[in-house]
């Protein structure tokens, strides 16, 4: 009973804002005394995302978060997986350890190129680019990215002189019309 409740009352501050990390930290070490993984990777996830939102640094949120992601992953619970995996590319929180440097050359080689990379986009332009082609703001950007307006602003700004169009609707036009981005379905 006191998992749950710890969990309402975390739920509570993310509702009524800021998300309340010491809140979800107690309430995933409360699942963890009751043996149930489902329950405390879901609130470890939401405290890295709460971390993340109060401006922690990112370091702080990588442990919670990946152990979110090492459970969920285990459990086979794909949403709640998904939702861990959109968090850490938001923060652009790496979810598995690093490959070794000699290796890393290798491995970079052998990626098959992603869309946008004749344009020189990068892959932080190409997700903010998605966000453009959804109509948001920078500042709309900035928060889903955890990233400064001003920083949104700059992406932005690249992303249209490296397309080569002069606006956002342009911007939005260009991306399905290369096919930059897959159609939702």
């Amino acid at each position: 009973m006191r998992a749950r409740l710890l969990t309402v009352e975390a739920e509570w501050t993310r509702v009524t804002r800021p998300s309340d990390p010491d809140r979800w930290a107690e309430a995933a070490g409360a699942w963890d005394g009751l043996g149930c993984p489902w329950p405390a990777a879901y609130a470890r996830w939401r405290l890295a995302e709460a971390l993340l939102e109060r401006g922690a640094p990112r370091e702080e949120a990588v442990v919670p978060l990946r152990r979110a992601w090492v459970t969920a992953r285990g459990l086979g619970a794909r949403p709640l997986l998904a939702e861990a995996e959109l968090l850490a590319r938001r923060a652009r929180i790496a979810l598995t350890p690093e490959p070794v440097a000699a290796g890393a050359a290798d491995s970079e080689a052998a990626q098959p190129t992603a869309p946008g990379d004749e344009l020189g986009l990068t892959p932080r332009e190409r997700e903010v680019l998605a966000l453009v082609a959804e109509g948001r703001t920078n500042r709309q950007i900035a928060e889903a990215l955890f990233i400064s307006d001003k920083t949104s602003s700059v992406h932005v700004s690249n992303i249209l002189a490296k397309l080569g169009v002069a606006n956002r609707a342009e911007a939005a036009a260009a991306v399905h019309r290369l096919g930059l981005i897959p159609p939702t379905p």
